[in-house]
């Protein structure tokens, strides 16, 4: 975090903690009300892209997959996606979300 980005948190969270409105908060130190929506805003987006980039993709690694000699491609017609797991197949019309997939990749592992 910048030098810049930390000064105007530290003034975020001092308004959060001390229960003043924005404007009062501002006028009090000396700050444009303004600007502390701007960086708010600024500070709200960067969680919201955070949050989008953790819960969208999961890393696979596939040296972790027990070796065996791959089944060929016997997918019937319309399945879009075919999900193997151990002796489990799952085919599926259509590609589920990738939070799903998510959530079956951390089941699998255990991780839930």
């Amino acid at each position: 975090m910048s030098e810049t980005e930390q000064f105007w948190r530290k003034h975020l969270d001092a308004i959060d903690a001390s229960g003043l409105t924005t404007k009062v908060y501002a006028e009090q130190n000396q700050l444009k009300a303004i600007e502390l929506y701007k960086w708010r805003n600024h500070f709200r987006r960067q969680a919201e892209r955070s949050r989008k980039q953790q819960s969208g993709f999961m890393r696979v690694n596939l040296e972790s997959v027990q070796s065996r000699p791959a089944p060929l491609a016997t997918s019937r017609p319309g399945t879009a996606c075919t999900i193997t797991l151990d002796d489990m197949r799952i085919e599926l019309a259509t590609l589920p979300p990738a939070n799903w997939l998510r959530s079956l990749c951390l089941t699998a592992r255990g991780d839930q």
